[in-house]
């Protein structure tokens, strides 16, 4: 029965790579693979890239100049109910008492407040503050939390559950790029038609939400890879089982070389420690740290990497944490220039992001990984850990 299974499983794998092969001559034969969002910005980037253009087409008067089409169709799709006019404020990044809302609505007296999370992970007590906020203004607003797939956020169910605090629930609504954000886009398309600038542009945003959330561009492509899986549904259901296990082991194999690379370029008296007992733990945990200290330096001081919310899910950040033993290094330049101020990190910046399935792919495939030059990120490492040692000096 396993050795049918297998069978099954190969021939699907099979079949769904010729397709992928398909799709990807038929984008480049259409010239899908020009993208000016992806040419201008990273296809990740939350605040300049993402933000900005749903806020734009949520805005009646974005330079669409559609009115308020984009945005009834954008509440339509995920089924909440927010007034719309034409004066509806809209912007990106709103300052507010509470914190930075990444896409901020007001309608009179009613707000909506989009977080926006494609990589990033959530800050501490981000939508508490925020729907305690909007529990405050006059009438009751509206909190979305945007993600690839549309998974609740860990923080938020975590105090929800909590007993202590039955009387404060935090009420957000989930959404997705996969599936609300497609499906939004392709109506925005549609209503495009007579307006062809904003047409191609919608269709090529569209076709970066696909490529992010890991669909085919093509329809009819699509529908033929949801009859195979419905033909060999036990081969699929069988992938999908162990697809995130060999992620994992991806991921958790690529960081232990990266590790080893810093610790070999670094030499004599460094170390590497993480915080669980394997590589594949830490790749898996939320907020997984690995820290690279010198024998010599005060106890608990060292470099950390940190996945946001996971090294397998997310980027991953690299700088020095509001520890006793790095408040020596709090002169280096590396803090000047990446200071934060919340009470675990004195400072971090973005390292990589390894969990794309372009980088993925590259890992699987024993290729060097395309996404990000390595070297590079390994020497970005290894100059702060020799920066903070002359620090000592």
């Amino acid at each position: 029965m396993e050795q049918d299974q297998l069978i099954a499983t190969r021939s699907l794998l099979g079949k769904v790579s010729r397709i992928e092969r398909h799709s990807a001559e038929v984008a480049r034969l259409r010239h899908e693979n020009y993208n000016i969002f992806s040419l201008l910005r990273k296809d990740h980037d939350e605040e300049h890239l993402h933000s900005a253009f749903i806020a734009d087409l949520l805005d009646p008067r974005g330079s669409h100049e559609m009115g308020t089409v984009f945005a009834e169709l954008f509440f339509r799709e995920i089924a909440v109910d927010f007034p719309l006019a034409a004066s509806t404020y809209v912007t990106t990044e709103k300052a507010l008492p509470v914190g930075r809302a990444d896409i901020f609505l007001k309608t009179g007296s009613c707000a909506a407040i989009i977080e926006n999370k494609i990589y990033a992970a959530d800050q501490p007590e981000q939508l508490g503050r925020y729907h305690d906020y909007l529990q405050d203004q006059p009438k009751q607003g509206v909190l979305l939390y945007l993600t690839l797939d549309g998974k609740p956020s860990k923080e938020a169910e975590a105090f929800n559950e909590a007993d202590e605090n039955a009387d404060r629930i935090i009420q957000y609504s989930c959404i997705s790029y996969e599936e609300h954000i497609v499906g939004w886009l392709e109506q925005c398309h549609a209503k495009a038609a007579d307006h062809p600038p904003l047409r191609e542009t919608t269709k090529q945003y569209l076709n970066l939400v696909k490529k992010i959330t890991g669909q085919l561009t093509n329809d009819a492509m699509e529908q033929e890879l949801k009859e195979l899986i419905r033909q060999d549904f036990k081969a699929a259901a069988l992938v999908s089982t162990y697809w995130e296990h060999v992620k994992s082991e991806l991921v958790a194999d690529y960081i232990k070389h990266f590790a080893d690379a810093v610790v070999n370029q670094l030499g004599e008296g460094w170390t590497i420690m993480i915080e669980t007992d394997t590589y594949i733990s830490v790749v898996n945990k939320s907020y997984g740290k690995m820290t690279f200290r010198h024998r010599n330096w005060p106890k608990g001081g060292g470099v950390t990497l940190e996945g946001q919310s996971t090294m397998t899910n997310g980027r991953i950040i690299y700088g020095l944490m509001a520890v006793s033993g790095n408040e020596q290094f709090a002169k280096t330049e590396f803090v000047k220039d990446n200071g934060v101020k919340n009470k675990w990190w004195y400072a971090y910046t973005t390292l990589m992001n390894i969990s794309t399935p372009e980088v993925l792919a590259d890992l699987a495939e024993k290729r060097a990984p395309t996404a990000f030059v390595v070297e590079n990120k390994v020497a970005a490492v290894v100059d702060l850990c020799q920066k903070c040692h002359q620090a000592l000096l």
